[in-house]
């Protein structure tokens, strides 16, 4: 009787402490999300309109004091805070959350706990998406190592990673790593997810944007048709995800030759994405710059000369002038520059797309010697110290990885 009364005695007292532990946890959450939302309390905002954007940037901001005695939760908190403002295309702001995120997790999880490897691919992530790209694919593979190893090859959040990594090896011109990596994708995911699952349509979607980016436009098209009509099907005519393949789509038919019909796609995506993401989000200036491009090859000039020039201003602003967006933008308009024989303002901008972003990937400088587009600067002088300045900053990148 005295051992079972003992034993119960400890028991009880190892529960009370977990009851204890999970209730202080609880108004530790309550506080913290109270002191959020005060600042839509009618007494704190004195008439003004508060935005959610206003009430997430102050719990950004609390987040370190607010839940300072529970590291396991402030971490969660920073990271869905991070992945927010990732979504929000407001990658700076993401990057710092997510870095105290892994690092917390690190520390108090350990660097192979599947909360550590989420963090660890969602910072990655961000980083991509900021245009760090050698960074993002580092991290992609640690994390993918990893989860190899722990997770097993056909966890959901191995294939996240493997096809996150391709996404990087992509946009650095590794098209036939990447090509392998994002077929091998969507083979599991078709078997194990299904044909019409969410993620299976993502990776198809990668795979045909890669396809594209190869040259390989007309079996881009054929998996990106694929995709949107289930993805109308199955997500709607306004999910994000429905307009990000209406956009690739467009992308291949404006370099198949097909004008019209990627010019109306880009119409509708554009409208949808300033509607539901807003004018100044990256994916809508991603659209802007696509409608820009196939009016240049209509000849409406004028139009996509207009467009492009307030598409950079917002860059500038929101995405900074050394974001490989803006420096793309940038390049394009020169394009057009060039092909409306206006030289000096083709070589202006020209440079400026090289010195602030559109290079240092090797396959880029490439790109500006061989591009039809900027056949009419050929022979000048200028033009070939460009591209021979191009190449050298790619060597100068190269050697740095």
């Amino acid at each position: 009787m005295v051992l079972l009364l003992a034993g119960f005695a400890v028991m009880q007292a190892v529960q009370l402490r977990r009851i204890t532990r999970e209730r202080d946890r609880a108004n530790r959450i309550t506080d913290f999300m109270t002191g959020m939302f005060k600042l839509s309390d009618p007494s704190e905002a004195r008439g003004n309109s508060i935005t959610a954007r206003e009430i997430l940037d102050k719990a950004s901001k609390d987040v370190d004091t607010g839940l300072s005695k529970d590291p396991e939760l402030q971490a969660q908190m920073m990271h869905v805070m991070g992945i927010v403002y990732t979504n929000l295309g407001l990658y700076p702001r993401a990057q710092s959350l997510l870095e105290r995120a892994v690092d917390i997790r690190r520390r108090v999880l350990g660097p192979e706990h599947p909360d550590t490897l989420l963090s660890m691919n969602d910072l990655a992530t961000n980083q991509y998406y900021d245009g760090h790209y050698n960074a993002a694919e580092k991290l992609y593979r640690e994390t993918l190592d990893i989860e190899r190893r722990v997770l097993g090859p056909e966890h959901p959040e191995t294939l996240r990673s493997m096809d996150t990594l391709a996404l990087a090896l992509d946009v650095e011109g590794h098209y036939a790593d990447a090509e392998k990596l994002q077929r091998e994708v969507v083979d599991i995911m078709r078997r194990v997810r299904g044909p019409e699952n969410p993620y299976t349509l993502i990776s198809m979607d990668n795979l045909a944007e890669t396809l594209a980016d190869e040259g390989q436009y007309a079996d881009a098209e054929k998996v990106q048709r694929k995709v949107l009509d289930i993805e109308r099907r199955v997500r709607g005519p306004e999910h994000p995800y429905t307009l990000f393949s209406m956009n690739n789509l467009a992308f291949s038919l404006q370099h198949e030759g097909q004008y019209a019909e990627a010019e109306k796609l880009y119409r509708d995506t554009l409208d949808l994405r300033r509607r539901i993401l807003g004018p100044e989000h990256p994916q809508t200036l991603g659209s802007m710059v696509g409608l820009a491009s196939v009016l240049s090859y209509e000849g409406h000039y004028v139009e996509a000369e207009k467009l492009l020039r307030e598409t950079l201003d917002i860059q500038r602003r929101v995405l900074g002038p050394e974001h490989p967006g803006t420096a793309y933008s940038t390049y394009i308009l020169a394009c057009i520059a060039a092909r409306r024989g206006q030289r000096n303002e083709a070589l202006s901008l020209l440079r400026e797309a090289v010195d602030h972003g559109l290079a240092p990937p090797p396959w880029a400088a490439l790109d500006i010697e061989k591009d039809p587009d900027l056949q009419s600067l050929h022979g000048d002088p200028r033009f070939d110290g460009l591209v021979a300045h191009a190449k050298k900053r790619a060597a100068s990148a190269a050697k740095k990885q």
